[in-house]
């Protein structure tokens, strides 16, 4: 399943100076009609006028385990410069994870994109699930990681069957052949079965395939 917004920022150009700063971007339908909405992101004055496409990919870990070794990523053979995180509410430590992916992409010819989930992994796995509450639905989330220079999205069906999978496959099956060669995450990452994984095993895991930066904030 592929989505495509169209996203006409007053401006889509960002700066990595301090600080966030909010402007208003106008959402476009392909029918043509427009609505405003208020982001908070990097503010660039120079380039106003911009329009950004992001790529939207819904997977499934039983429909890339069905097809394991045959399995091809949806937006083709272009290698990624990947953030990975849940990043509800893109606050400021999340914007640092999405702009070094960005960042990265940039200087080694990768594209920029995000890998995020849905639902929100204590709807899974916790105890109390009707509790659970996002600060971004997800259709917000993907425009504001868009706005942050995001151009392909991947949405991780997030069920039991994708956390028990352990660390190491998730980094062999899925993000290697993903074409991730530059993978960002947050200090505190954890992922595959009881969280077991971090930054360094997913450097073990890659190997000299997938370079791993951590952002401390």
């Amino acid at each position: 399943c592929t989505e495509k917004r169209r996203i006409s920022p007053d401006c889509a150009a960002f700066r990595n100076g301090p600080g966030l700063s909010g402007f208003t971007a106008r959402m476009m339908p392909f029918s043509g009609s427009s609505v405003s909405i208020r982001f908070a992101a990097r503010f660039c004055p120079s380039r106003c006028g911009e329009e950004r496409q992001v790529e939207r990919h819904d997977i499934a870990w039983s429909s890339v385990f069905a097809h394991s070794g045959s399995w091809r990523p949806p937006h083709g053979d272009d290698e990624l410069s990947l953030a990975i995180g849940f990043f509800d509410g893109v606050h400021r430590g999340h914007a640092e994870v999405i702009r070094e992916a960005v960042r990265l992409g940039r200087m080694r010819g990768l594209r920029p994109a995000v890998m995020t989930f849905e639902p929100h992994p204590r709807v899974v796995l916790g105890s109390d699930p009707e509790r659970v509450r996002v600060l971004t639905p997800l259709e917000e989330k993907l425009r504001l990681l868009g706005e942050l220079g995001i151009e392909v999205a991947y949405v991780v069906a997030f069920d039991r069957e994708f956390a028990r999978m352990p660390a190491e496959r998730f980094v062999r099956e899925l993000l290697l052949p993903l074409g991730a060669r530059t993978v960002a995450v947050g200090f505190d990452f954890r992922f595959g079965s009881g969280g077991r994984g971090d930054p360094e095993t997913l450097r073990a895991a890659g190997g000299d395939r997938i370079e791993v930066r951590v952002c401390l904030l």
